[in-house]
């Protein structure tokens, strides 16, 4: 959408009910991240009513600014942990509520009684429902193996009770590039008050190079490191997989 003078916007209509919620308690850090000083990231357009949004039936309508660049993953690893680094850096200027993350998994007993239903054949009744079976019953060791570990995970990180910035939690994978060291990051949906690791992984073509270069640039922007992989990758037996 562009103005007579040129400026582009860019205009999005949530109507899942799901999403609602934390596409409005992102807007306001958006609009406060931006009179900080960040301006590599999307922010709303506020309404001439004053609001960041509009509510149209059982939707929102939001109007955010737009740039004129291309979704990409060919950017540097030094320009993107330094972008979120500043971002990262900027948290205690940030006066408006964050949500903050709180380590709890929604789904928990709905994951948990579901899974436990289909192997039981309790859950089975379609043809679907039955070659999911199958598919649970071969990978059912692994899937224990990374429920359980997910859970002592989120015990670790409570206990651990990191220092918390604000993050993106899908930067790596939504981000605008005009050159290698040009670029932007978009959808905030998701901006959570976290851990700063919070924002340290990006699609898997990308990983390595990530762990080796990236993280280097992020840490060194941050000014100190924090050794937290070793929750992550872990020795574990190549069988059950």
């Amino acid at each position: 959408m562009n103005q007579e003078n040129k400026q582009r916007f860019f205009v999005k209509y949530i109507d899942k009910q799901l999403f609602i919620p934390e596409v409005v308690a992102s807007l306001p850090v958006l609009d406060a991240m931006h009179k900080a000083g960040i301006d590599r990231i999307n922010w709303p357009i506020l309404t001439n009513a004053n609001n960041f949004y509009v509510e149209i039936d059982k939707a929102i309508l939001v109007l955010f600014n737009a740039f004129d660049a291309l979704q990409s993953y060919d950017y540097s690893e030094e320009a993107f942990g330094s972008l979120l680094a500043k971002i990262h850096g900027i948290t205690a200027k940030i006066e408006v509520p964050i949500p903050t993350e709180d380590y709890s998994y929604a789904y928990k007993d709905s994951f948990e009684s579901r899974l436990e239903g289909i192997l039981s054949s309790q859950l089975v009744t379609d043809e679907v429902t039955k070659k999911l079976k199958q598919i649970l019953l071969k990978y059912e060791k692994r899937i224990r193996f990374e429920y359980d570990l997910f859970q002592s995970l989120t015990k670790q990180m409570i206990e651990l009770d990191l220092p918390k910035v604000i993050t993106h939690g899908d930067a790596g994978g939504n981000t605008l590039v005009k050159s290698p060291n040009d670029l932007y990051i978009i959808d905030w949906d998701s901006i959570l008050l976290a851990p700063a690791e919070r924002d340290t992984w990006i699609p898997s073509s990308k990983f390595f190079c990530w762990l080796q270069q990236s993280c280097s640039y992020f840490y060194a922007k941050q000014g100190k490191y924090r050794f937290l992989y070793s929750h992550v990758l872990f020795p574990f037996d190549g069988a059950i997989f």
